[in-house]
């Protein structure tokens, strides 16, 4: 899903949040899995830059969980 790719553009037609879907990302500097870690945003969503956390500890993650919490709630 490198940014600007033919299969990003396949599945989005360009518009990275297509419909009246809200979306929200969230993303730390230190991810290694993604890089850049910046292509983690999406035009038109919400997105959080967090604090360094393992993929896992985000589960258990209050600052995470207190933000999907609030966003779906919104």
């Amino acid at each position: 899903m490198y940014p600007g790719s033919s299969f990003t553009a396949q599945i989005t037609s360009g518009d990275e949040t297509p419909g009246s879907t809200a979306y929200a990302t969230w993303y730390p500097a230190c991810d290694g899995i993604i890089v850049p870690y910046t292509s983690t945003r999406l035009s038109g969503a919400t997105d959080n830059d967090v604090l360094c956390q393992t993929r896992i500890g985000y589960l258990a993650d209050a600052v995470v969980l207190g933000g999907t919490t609030d966003f779906i709630g919104s």
